[in-house]
């Protein structure tokens, strides 16, 4: 039981790592949806 928790665990790491670096890297900006800081927040504005 200790081993599954333990690849439980690290599974969930790593996923948490690679959504981090997805959202900060510039280079993956492309891959992501267009989202636009306002000054009242996010802004998803629909491309036309």
């Amino acid at each position: 039981m200790y081993g599954k928790q333990d690849d439980l665990c690290i599974a969930i790491q790593l996923s948490l790592i690679g959504c981090q670096k997805f959202f900060q890297e510039g280079k993956y900006r492309n891959f992501r949806a267009p989202d636009y800081l306002t000054p009242q927040g996010l802004d998803r504005k629909k491309l036309a």
